[in-house]
């Protein structure tokens, strides 16, 4: 048989020639059309952070005189082709091993799972090179200082030598459970078809791995700089398991870097650490970063949504057989006393004038003057900023069915809302009612007490039958036993926070109250290191989450304050946002150091063109340009895109409810198309699409193109702003803008402007994402935002291009 070992390392030499006398052994009765490949240090080409130890393809044509044949479920079974991973982990504290979950010291992490996801995903990447049939298997061979214990099974080889024979039959238990069909073949690729060779395929495949993941200048140099030892970071990780830890700065002064430094360091002490983010594409670029530092991989770094990290824990907790019944009726009751609200100020009204005013209906309908009737009896009568959105959205209901009497319309209003309310949080309470969740699960973990008086857990039969499934109990025999179980299911579902000594948490400003209780309650404030932009860099909330308090009782910390240079954006940058910030007396100026003072580029294109004009010759410059020092172009170049124009999409309506439990009902959609043409030279990456946790990893060789509001946390070489006055309208015109209008509501601003500044915040975000060349695109000239826009950039003087 032909063994054929590819990028072996000096430390890995011996190691190989070894084992390629094991498969020598392992295969000597096959004959010469064998064949088989090792291939070391394999490019991590999924979100498999670092590199696969082992790459290792086998192929043996199934003809007569060359098979080799295994025993399972005393049959023989035939081995034709398989491809298998494995990866080394050279020390990991797990001190308990079974056939689902595999446990450290502190917590639980579900090898099994992440292994299955790799395979899955390193079949279909394989796939795509082969196009037919490929199946990877992903295997880890664990050292562990802390256990004597040695085992093997389908997915881990713990604290012993690999048994490759077991290894080929636990691939082929495993294809045969994909397949879901009786087979004795083991075929995880198929060559003759596209008359491939082993040595073709094993070509293509590092070919494609190395264009895949090979990194242009700005990673090389941000891996260098999070490898670097700092001061600062020595002191965030010195204050770990006693303070809490807040890094603190503008925009571009390094939070995200200083953060990735911090991982870097805990994971080099042979420690775990938990990154949380809310941006998918911030993780996703982060993993970029990450996979090129030796020793960092998924089995000592989760990088993951916060979202991602709730979500699963909710799952286990089985927070959505509680709240789905009783939640929508604790939602039904809090409208019906919003509802006697708006009927207490619509009869006053009534009383005082006679009948209610009409403003059209339809395309006729005059909503500024209906906006204005709303809002001045709103004023007049003092109402909570939390009640505000539900009264004027059923306020808004009646004038819009002024033929029917109150009573009917309120009846129609509430069993409306009911029925939506069931249709939509029957399917995913999680998501439409994410504040509840949160609420629920804090409950849980910091008064079981209550939790069960509340939710008159006693009763909840199929909540109580989940638990004793969990904790494989008999039936629960009284209340101390069901709060035993309770204790104990609770315990078993926080654990797999306890698996990382840190978690790490970044734009941290941005969290909720119940965010944040949760993450303490389940690790400690003492391990936490948390990024804040303060209140200029709020997106998602309009006040400021403060870290420093717990439950109302100051807590230790040490703030690492990085102050306001930005380290990022070039000075001309740097000058366009400050005139920005300056004119619509948004935030404080940030600072530019002195190297990058009076470099890179502001470009706005007043131009009039065809609508959503995508500018090909600028792109195509701006690409060369990024070329020319050294960026890939994933490093390269950013486009933005708003929501509507440049994707084809359907669009839905989806009910939430918000922290107020007001129930809202907004536009959803579900990308299908990016509708920009082909670029000569430029392969487009659509993280367009509405599921990003679906996406696959983009390639250094491709261009991102993602809508403004995903891009928080990124950053690029040269970024495209197109149609930017369309996002500042639909952020403008938003709930949230209308959310955030009521809860900063104060006598100096009226609420378009908090409105206006809530857009403004978004686009003040968008313009720090580039590092030397930011091109806007302006599609309507004749919009206030758009005229105020020339006046910011011709107070800027030769510090920006403008195009007419």
């Amino acid at each position: 048989m032909k063994i054929t070992d590819v990028n072996t390392p000096n430390q890995l030499k011996d190691y190989i020639e070894k084992l390629k006398k094991e498969f020598a052994n392992l295969f000597n009765k096959v004959n010469n059309n064998g064949e088989l490949y090792i291939i070391c240090d394999f490019p991590a080409v999924t979100d498999y952070f670092g590199k696969v130890s082992l790459f290792i393809l086998i192929n043996i044509p199934f003809e007569k005189g060359s098979y080799y044949r295994f025993k399972y479920n005393d049959k023989w079974c035939y081995l034709n082709s398989l491809a298998i991973c494995i990866n080394f982990v050279p020390d990991n504290s797990i001190c308990k091993i079974d056939d689902i979950n595999y446990y450290n010291e502190n917590g639980e992490y579900q090898y099994t799972d992440e292994l299955e996801k790799q395979s899955s995903k390193y079949s279909q990447w394989g796939y795509s090179i082969l196009e037919s049939y490929f199946k990877c298997f992903f295997f880890d061979w664990v050292k562990s200082s802390s256990t004597d214990e040695k085992i093997q099974n389908d997915y881990v080889i713990l604290n012993k030598p690999i048994d490759w024979r077991n290894i080929i039959i636990s691939a082929y238990k495993r294809d045969l459970q994909l397949k879901n069909e009786d087979n004795n073949k083991l075929s995880c690729f198929y060559l003759s078809e596209n008359s491939f060779s082993l040595d073709k395929l094993a070509s293509e495949l590092i070919e494609k791995a190395n264009e895949q993941t090979a990194v242009g200048i700005l990673t090389k140099k941000k891996i260098d700089n999070i490898t670097k030892s700092v001061k600062n970071t020595e002191k965030i990780q010195s204050s770990q398991g006693e303070k809490l830890c807040l890094v603190t700065g503008k925009a571009g002064s390094g939070k995200t870097l200083a953060l990735m430094r911090a991982l870097y360091g805990i994971v080099s002490q042979n420690e775990h650490v938990r990154f949380l983010t809310y941006n998918n594409l911030l993780a996703i670029d982060i993993k970029q970063y990450i996979r090129n530092i030796g020793g960092i991989n998924s089995k000592n770094a989760a990088i993951e949504t916060l979202h991602k990290f709730f979500y699963k824990l909710s799952k286990r907790m089985h927070v959505s057989s509680l709240l789905e019944n009783d939640r929508i009726q604790e939602i039904l009751d809090v409208l019906n006393e919003r509802i006697k609200i708006a009927e207490d100020i619509l009869y006053a009204y009534k009383e005082s004038y006679g009948e209610l005013p009409y403003f059209g209906t339809g395309e006729s309908k005059d909503i500024d003057k209906e906006n204005k009737f709303i809002e001045k009896v709103i004023k007049s009568n003092n109402i909570e900023s939390s009640d505000k959105y539900e009264v004027e959205n059923y306020i808004r209901y009646i004038l819009g069915h002024s033929d029917i009497n109150l009573e009917e319309n309120k009846k129609n209003y509430i069993e409306f809302t009911k029925s939506e309310l069931q249709k939509e949080l029957g399917h995913n309470v999680f998501i439409n009612d994410y504040n509840k969740v949160l609420e629920t699960m804090y409950l849980m973990l910091d008064n079981t007490k209550e939790f069960v008086e509340k939710f008159n857990i006693k009763n909840r039969r199929v909540f109580l039958s989940m638990i004793k499934e969990s904790e494989n109990k008999g039936d629960i025999k009284d209340d101390e036993d069901m709060m035993e179980n309770l204790d104990n299911f609770i315990k078993k579902s926080s654990r797999a926070s306890k698996w990382s000594r840190s978690i790490i948490i970044d734009e941290g400003q941005d969290c909720n109250i119940y965010e944040k209780l949760i993450i303490m309650k389940l690790r400690g404030s003492e391990n936490l290191i948390v990024a804040s932009g303060g209140k200029d860099q709020l997106i998602r909330k309009s006040q400021e989450i403060d870290w420093r308090v717990a439950a109302g009782t100051p807590i230790p910390y040490e703030e690492i304050k990085l102050g306001r240079k930005c380290y990022r954006l070039k000075g001309n940058i740097v000058r366009f946002v400050n005139e920005f910030n300056s004119y619509y007396s948004l935030t404080d100026p940030i600072n530019v150091i002195e190297e990058l003072n009076n470099k890179g580029n502001v470009i706005i294109d007043f131009r009039k063109t065809v609508p959503n004009y995508v500018p090909i010759n600028m792109i195509e410059n701006l690409m060369s340009q990024s070329k020319v020092m050294g960026c890939s172009p994933y490093e390269g170049l950013m486009l933005l895109v708003p929501s509507s124009g440049f994707t084809d999409k359907l669009m839905d309506k989806k009910i939430v409810i918000d922290d107020d439990d007001n129930v809202k009902q907004i536009d959803v959609s579900s990308q299908r198309k990016l509708l920009i043409s082909n670029i000569s030279n430029v392969n487009i990456w659509n993280g367009t699409i509405e599921t990003k946790s679906k996406l696959n990893l983009p390639r250094q060789d491709q261009v991102r193109c993602i809508h403004y509001e995903s891009c928080r946390g990124l950053e690029s070489w040269s970024v495209v702003c197109l149609n930017l006055d369309v996002f500042f309208k639909t952020k403008y015109m938003s709930n949230d803008a209308e959310q955030y209008s009521v809860e900063q509501a104060n006598m100096f601003m009226d609420k378009e402007v908090l409105k206006r500044n809530y857009a403004l915040l978004w686009c003040n975000m968008v313009f720090t994402r580039a590092i030397d060349t930011l091109y806007i695109k302006i599609s309507d000239t004749n919009c206030e935002f758009s005229k105020n826009l020339i006046d910011i950039a011709r107070n800027c003087g030769d510090s920006v291009q403008i195009l007419m």
